[in-house]
């Protein structure tokens, strides 16, 4: 993994210094896919905010839908392995607004729809006792 992290890091990024500050920025001109197979690298290897960051450049910024939505999935998928269901399901929903054959993306919906009600019920009861406390 080292080898294909420091080949597609040389590929995505421009680095240089700044002010005595090493900078690095993704490359105007390199592919959507090349970001892509770096921020799975990134995510295999535990680097989830490097992983995030990257697929959340491709979906802002891809000129392709397909793709678009294939990040947003990835994107789902880590904030699932994180437990912060509220950012998967907006994640994986948009990924499914823009491609609605993602069935990757309609699967982890489907799979965690009881957790997003449980916790979205959670809230209601929460704030339904804080109301109630303050009114009495």
């Amino acid at each position: 993994a080292d080898i294909a992290t420091y080949l597609y890091e040389f590929i995505v990024f421009n680095e240089y210094l700044k002010s005595q500050k090493q900078v690095l920025e993704i490359a105007s001109d390199v592919s959507d896919i090349a970001i892509m197979n770096l921020a799975m690298i990134y995510s295999s290897t535990n680097q989830k905010e490097k992983s995030l960051k990257l697929y959340g450049h491709v979906s802002n910024y891809s000129k392709t839908v397909r793709l678009k939505a294939e990040a947003l999935y990835r994107i789902g998928v880590i904030y699932l392995e994180r437990n912060e269901v509220e950012n998967a399901v907006r994640s994986l929903k948009y990924a499914v607004y823009l491609n609605p054959s993602h069935l990757n993306a309609r699967l982890l919906l489907e799979q965690n729809w009881k957790k997003v009600h449980w916790i979205f019920w959670s809230k209601i009861q929460a704030f339904n006792s804080k109301f109630n406390a303050l009114s009495m």
